[in-house]
């Protein structure tokens, strides 16, 4: 099936935009402004993008020549380079060393490869825990095989296993999303799973990973959205 992603500010538009081309067999996802259109379109694959070219933030000309410039610039061996540094930037943080449960996540697309943090975390004895989806509700499970995954909500790799559920309430959770800012804001694919599950867990540290390119000068934000405490990016 093919993927495509509409950019539009005009919110009916988008919509009867999406109504359609899923009418005709297709995948959609929709962003509603350039910056936050552009993270998508540089995080995940698509067969096509529908493009405004009249967007808040960024404009329609601006998020082309950057998608243009920034694809072709990411190839898998710089993705692997940086997904490294990011991993050596992880290990070294406080937030890492002074936990004793990783809430993890497995990469989605061209996210960074956090596979290879999750097995080192593991060896230096802690425990790691995976989200799984259930409806509108994500849980973690706690796994000690990484390979015991298959494709869940959205195509994420997802534990196999319902069991044990990780109930850590200081575990250190690794924030997922397509952008952020210096303040912590974070721009996520349109769940709201991590905001609903660290509103009803508030106390645990939050620490993000990400390429340089989704790093962006400021995010709009909404009520319910929960900042970031840490932001790494290489």
């Amino acid at each position: 099936m093919s993927k495509i992603l509409i950019i539009e500010d005009e919110v009916a538009i988008a919509d009867l935009e999406k109504d359609y081309l899923e009418l005709s067999g297709f995948e959609v996802a929709m962003e509603h402004a350039g910056d936050t259109g552009l993270a998508r379109a540089l995080a995940e694959d698509f067969d096509l993008i529908v493009l405004d070219l009249m967007l808040p933030g960024i404009d329609g000309f601006e998020v082309c020549r950057q998608i243009r410039e920034k694809k072709r610039a990411m190839t898998e061996a710089e993705i692997v380079e940086k997904s490294e540094k990011l991993g050596l930037l992880f290990a070294a943080s406080p937030l890492y060393q002074n936990a004793n449960t990783i809430y993890g996540y497995l990469p989605y697309n061209q996210e960074v490869r956090t596979i290879p943090m999750m097995e080192q975390a593991l060896k230096d004895g802690k425990r790691v825990a995976i989200p799984k989806c259930y409806g509108a509700e994500m849980k973690f499970i706690f796994i000690d095989d990484l390979t015991k995954v298959e494709k869940g909500y959205a195509n994420i790799p997802e534990p196999i296993a319902d069991e044990p559920v990780a109930d850590d309430t200081t575990a250190l959770v690794l924030m997922p999303g397509l952008a952020f800012d210096p303040q912590g804001h974070r721009c996520g694919y349109g769940g709201g799973f991590y905001d609903k599950f660290l509103a009803a867990e508030p106390e645990h540290p939050t620490l993000a990973l990400c390429y340089e390119f989704q790093m962006l000068p400021h995010l709009e934000t909404e009520e319910h959205d929960i900042p970031v405490d840490y932001v790494l990016w290489a």
